[in-house]
């Protein structure tokens, strides 16, 4: 017996996957402190932008540069960082995106009139 409204397996609100979105934001986080760690642990520069919270609980972006000191022997003493809030960059960036995509959809529908005109046009004549 078929049944037509049946949800897929593992798709069910009390499946495994009830919380992907959660898991799928988790392993980002964890994948960007491995590589962070890896990165400035082993003598080098950290770039990258991080969604991150103030202690009021606003969250914003920041472009961050993450870079190791060390003393006179070579060893890692300290990190310091250097940050700058980018939300504007990112909403304006996101609007500028949004933007583009509204003028391609309409001028790939003006096009497709130009382009495919209506059969009324094609018809031939009568004098």
């Amino acid at each position: 017996m078929i049944q037509t409204n049946s949800t897929p397996p593992g798709l069910k609100q009390d499946g495994l996957f009830k919380n992907l979105k959660l898991y799928i934001i988790l392993f980002a986080v964890w994948t960007l402190i491995i590589g962070l760690s890896l990165t400035i642990s082993s003598g080098q520069v950290w770039r990258g932008e991080i969604y991150n919270r103030r202690k009021s609980g606003k969250y914003y972006w920041e472009q961050a540069s993450i870079s190791p000191v060390k003393d006179e022997n070579n060893r890692i003493v300290n990190y310091v960082a250097v940050k700058e809030d980018i939300s504007d960059k990112k909403e304006l960036q996101q609007l500028k995106e949004s933007v583009d995509r509204i003028m391609r959809h309409d001028l790939k529908a003006n096009l497709n009139g130009i382009i495919d005109p209506p059969q009324v046009l094609l018809k031939p004549q009568k004098c």
